[in-house]
Order: structure tokens, then sequence, then C-alpha cells
């Protein structure tokens, strides 16, 4: 030990944040986390349609598939993807539900028309 001593005093110097300042700054962040949380479910949910909606393409253009799928199944799958890829294009401000129910519809349609290969 040196025996030399020193203080250090923190002060609010010009140029800083005041508590009022530093609060409405943190209830801002809160604000813009719900926001920011329910924009990241939209956007998730409308990739998860995206990449559904290629599976199935993909899955309809096998040459497997298309010789055993019927034509009125494999139709009825056509339309609906077409109202899924509508549902893509509806606008930027869609709700998550409008894409969570567009794949609900085509997964009714794909799993209708598949049982038939099965058979």
């Amino acid at each position: 030990a040196t025996g030399r001593k020193a203080n250090i005093t923190i002060s609010n110097g010009a140029g800083r944040l005041s508590a009022a300042d530093i609060e409405r700054m943190v209830n801002e962040a809160e604000k813009f986390k719900d926001e920011d949380r329910k924009n990241e479910e939209i956007v998730q949910s409308k990739q998860e349609l995206e990449s559904y909606i290629y599976q199935i393409q993909d899955t309809l253009s096998q040459p497997n598939v298309a010789m055993k799928i019927k034509r009125g199944d494999k139709k009825a799958v056509e339309d609906s993807l077409e109202e899924a890829m509508a549902a893509l294009q509806i606008d930027e401000l869609a709700e998550k539900d409008t894409f969570v129910l567009a794949q609900r519809k085509l997964k009714r349609s794909v799993t209708k028309a598949f049982a038939s290969l099965s058979r």
C-alpha cells in the first residue's frame, strides 16, 4: 500500500439525462418492445405460410405425386395455393391471424387431397 487515497464523485453534469428523461425512455422502450414482438410474430407467421406454400408446390411437381393425385384433388390444392398466395400479397399491415388462417385452410385442402394417395 502506498498510503495514497483518492475520492471519486459522480455527479449529473451538463449534457446528462435527467431522471424524467430516463423514465420516459424506459417507458418508450417497453411500448416498442410489445410492438416489436407483435411485428416479429407477423413476420414469422408470414414466413411459415410462404415456406408451406413452396413445400406443397414442390410436392405437387414431383412425378410420383403428379401421376397419383386425382385431377379434382390437384385442382382443389392449386386453388387453395392461389388463395394462400393472395393472403401473402394483401398488405404489409396484415395481422398474424391472416397468415395463420390461410395456412390452416391450405393444410385442410392438402390433407384431404393427399389422403387419396395413401389408399
